[in-house]
């Protein structure tokens, strides 16, 4: 585990790196940061989902690094999703992994609600580079075949509050 936690501490350059540039406004140089974030754990980070959202999980009980934590309930969220896509068979197993991704639109949606409390200015970035996010999360929870209304619906609890403010 302390391994793991190493590695992905080591993105940690890159986390401040997009929360500089989402709070900049500079949507494209966020972007770019995101994906690299996103490649970094796919591809040289030796961890699993769960220790992703655990490692987010962390960030975010650190009420001043809540904001570090949006990318990588991100990540897992793709790595969970990609999974269940790959378990056609098994629906119970497909059922759980899509828990965990309704978990992690719940974990950005904590993050937002403490990124709000600790600055009222971190509304726009909130709406110009959070919602896009959990919007993508939800977009790739419904691609999902045989995933259960409920789970669905969970998901979909924790972004409706931010998709009607303006």
């Amino acid at each position: 585990m302390f391994q793991i936690d190493t590695k992905l501490f080591l993105l940690v350059g890159s986390l401040k790196r997009y929360e500089t540039w989402c709070k900049i406004k500079s949507s494209e140089e966020a972007t770019k940061t995101l994906s690299e974030i996103h490649l970094g754990i796919k591809n040289t980070v030796d961890a699993t989902p769960d220790d992703i959202w655990r490692f987010a999980e962390r960030l975010l009980q650190m009420r001043k690094h809540c904001f570090k934590s949006v990318p990588l309930f991100s990540s897992a969220a793709s790595l969970y999703a990609e999974r269940a896509n790959q378990w056609n068979a098994l629906s119970k197993c497909k059922q759980n992994i899509m828990a965990a991704v309704a978990s992690c639109v719940k974990g950005i949606h904590l993050a937002t609600v403490q990124m709000m409390v600790n600055d009222e200015s971190n509304k726009t970035t909130i709406q110009h580079h959070v919602i896009p996010l959990m919007r993508d999360i939800l977009a790739r929870l419904e691609k999902v075949e045989s995933v259960e209304k409920n789970v669905r619906d969970g998901g979909h609890c924790f972004c409706t509050p931010f998709h009607r403010q303006k």
